[in-house]
Formats: C-alpha cells, sequence, structure tokens
C-alpha cells in the first residue's frame, strides 16, 4: 500500500530520492543530522518544483496529509479506505514522476 505511518512513506521517500539523484545540499544536510528532519523536506519540495512543476507540491500535501486526527489530545479517527483511495492518484503521480526522473540523465 502506498501509504504507511507515521507520515506517508512513499511522499517521503520519492523527495529523498529526487534530492539526491539532484545532488541537493539537503542530502548532506540530513546526513550531518542522521535524518531528514520535515523542514529539510520542505526545502527539498520547493527546490523541486522549480524544475519538476507542482505536481511535486500537489503530491507532498496529498501524500504528508494526516492519516489519523486528534481532537482534544485523543485519536479521533483514521482515514477509512475510501479516503486514502482518493489520495492515491496524486501518490502515484509522484512515484511515477520519481521514477521518470531518476531514469533521465538530467542532474543538477
Amino acid at each position: 500500500m502506498l501509504f504507511s505511518h507515521p507520515r506517508n512513506k512513499s511522499a517521503k521517500e520519492c523527495i529523498k530520492a529526487l534530492a539526491e539523484h539532484f545532488d541537493f545540499k539537503e542530502v548532506k544536510d540530513a546526513e550531518d543530522r542522521g535524518r531528514w528532519a520535515v523542514t529539510l523536506l520542505e526545502r527539498v519540495v520547493r527546490r523541486l518544483a522549480e524544475r519538476l512543476g507542482g505536481v511535486i507540491i500537489d503530491s507532498w500535501i496529498v501524500g504528508m496529509g494526516r492519516t489519523t486526527y486528534m481532537y482534544g489530545g485523543f485519536h479521533e479517527g483514521k482515514l477509512d479506505t475510501e479516503a486514502v483511495k482518493i489520495r492515491m492518484p496524486a501518490m502515484k503521480c509522484l512515484i511515477e514522476t520519481t521514477k521518470k526522473t531518476l531514469a533521465s540523465q538530467e542532474h543538477k
């Protein structure tokens, strides 16, 4: 399944792979920190959107959308199957864009 907890792993992995492909400095920053902080991922998303277009931002927003909701400090509930299904086309688009870009010779 494309969505996993915590947050949506597919979206993160696509963004990280594209950052490595384009040799973005944020990859080194993540290595230095020992992890990918959301602020680094957001910075990469902005840079990728400049190169690859708005599909990156749209897919990122959908991919990183919450799968559980809180109210008053308690889990209100999780998205049902239908709610996840309507988000899948955006994630598939991000995955396909990532595959196509990684297969290309375009760098920097």
